[in-house]
Order: C-alpha cells, then structure tokens, then sequence
C-alpha cells in the first residue's frame, strides 16, 4: 500500500510529485499524471479487491477502510490548499493530481462495489481530461515561454482553440457539470454518501470547491486578462487540432452521453453494478 500511494502521490508519500512535475519534460509529465497514476489505480484494484485482501476478509475491512479514509482525507486537503497558491502551471497541476489520488482513495475507502465503479469512472474521466490539458501544454510550453499561469494570459486571442481546448480540460477535471468530470466527483460523493461515510462526503465537497478556484483561475487568465500587446498567434498543424478537437469532443460527449463508460466500468469490475449505480445517482 505504501509502494502504490507512492506511486499515487498520495500523502504522506506525495513530495516528489510537485517537483517532477514542474521539472521533468511535458510528456513525461503527461505520462506520469495518465498512465502510471492508471497502473497504480488498477494494481490497487487487484490487490485489495479481486484478490479479497479487504472485502472477503473480516479481519483486514477494520484496518484498512479506515487507513484509505486517512490517505484519502489527507490527500484532498493537501493537494486543494497547495495547489492554491501555484503559479507554475506543471507544479499546480502536480498538487492538484495529489487532490486527485484523494478523490480515487475515496472510493476504495468506501469499500463496496459501488466504490470500485465510482474509482475507475471518476479514473476514466480524469485521465481523459489530464491527457487533454498536458496535450494542449506541451505544444504551448515553448511557444509561450514558459508554464507561468501568467504567460497563458489572452491565450484565446492567439489560439481560440487551443484555449478552448485548456479550458474545457480545466472545466472537467474541476468537475462541472455538463462535462464528463462532473460524473465522476458525482460517482465519488455518491459513493461516499451510500456508506454513510460523511466525513469523506464533507472533504470532497470542499477539495472540489477549492478545485474550482485554481482551475477557473487559468480560464480567467486566457479569456479575461490581457497578454504581451505584440503576441503572435500561436500556429499548430492540422494533425494536432484534430488531436485537440477530438479529445474535447470525448470530454463534453461523455458528459452528455456516459452510458459507453459506465458500461465498460460494469465490465471492467463485474457486480459493481456500474451503469446501475451511474444511473441512480444521477436520478438522486
């Protein structure tokens, strides 16, 4: 558990994670937020649920619900308030991706299937979302001299897509609705309130509202502050607009249409009631 929440950047094993991010270079740093949190996430799965080490063991649910609660509580509040401050654009993200392993760990604290579905569709969205914004950010990096949130400023006067395109990530994986973040912080708090767990229910709701000031205030900064007055257009190839536009349209259709991931989260954890459970709590 230690080596995965490592892995996860959760805390109290997050340090390295704000560091690497701002350091390493934007596809590593990609690779890192996507697909290594998604091994992680998915060798947790098979550790402490299809194995049974939690749920068909009497014994092991006493110690270790309240262990993922910790790291999960831990993780949402250190990742929201740190990553308040953060001017870098890679470092924030580096916090906030702490917030987020908090977000997932709270589904595993939950310990039911519900939990296990609200995991890997709150993991389906975020990763879609994180390889949208990390897509946009390494063409920009250079091109703007830097990832200070400052450097983004007036983006969408120089490329109104590729702004867009930052800005419905950022949207999503703040978890506003209709985009398809907002179902996962939905499966999560259902999760969470379906085991009358409300001290997890009452973090979440409050990392996802300080989630919305740090996200929102990179969309201020590309629509509604003014850029360097002698700034060129950003130029892209056509194959890289393709690329931007068919991750938004992935990220705003899921939000309006989740019934395919929902129903790859049924198959993917069979009993978790997946698409069941999706529908339920969005009927509530």
């Amino acid at each position: 558990l230690i080596g995965i929440g490592f892995k996860l950047a959760a805390v109290p094993f997050h340090a390295w994670a704000p560091d690497v991010y701002q350091g390493a270079p934007t596809p590593v740093t990609a690779f890192l937020a996507t697909s290594s949190k998604a091994a992680a996430v998915l060798v947790l799965i098979r550790l402490f649920t299809e194995a049974g080490a939690i749920f068909r063991d009497d014994r092991l649910l006493p110690v270790f619900g309240p262990i993922f609660a910790i790291l999960a509580i831990g993780s949402m509040v250190v990742g929201s308030l740190a990553a308040l401050p953060q001017r870098n654009l890679k470092r924030l993200l580096g916090y906030s991706s702490i917030g987020h392993a908090g977000f997932i760990l709270v589904g595993f604290a939950c310990y039911s299937d519900t939990g296990n579905a609200a995991v890997l569709l709150y993991l389906g969205v975020y990763i879609l979302s994180a390889l949208l914004a990390f897509f946009v950010i390494a063409q920009l990096s250079e091109g703007l001299g830097g990832d200070d949130i400052q450097n983004y400023a007036g983006l969408a006067r120089r490329s109104p897509l590729l702004a867009f395109g930052l800005a419905v990530a950022f949207v999503s994986m703040a978890g506003l609705p209709p985009l398809a973040g907002f179902l996962g912080k939905l499966g999560i708090l259902g999760a969470a309130w379906q085991a009358r767990d409300y001290v997890l229910f009452a973090v979440v709701v409050f990392s996802a509202v300080a989630a919305l000031y740090y996200y929102l205030n990179i969309v201020r900064a590309m629509y509604w502050q003014d850029g360097p007055s002698q700034a060129e257009p950003v130029v892209v190839n056509g194959a890289f607009k393709a690329g931007v536009i068919v991750l938004v349209i992935l990220v705003i259709g899921f939000g309006f249409y989740p019934l395919p991931l929902s129903d790859a989260v049924e198959q993917a954890v069979p009993g978790s009631r997946g698409g069941a459970v999706l529908a339920e709590t969005l009927g509530r």
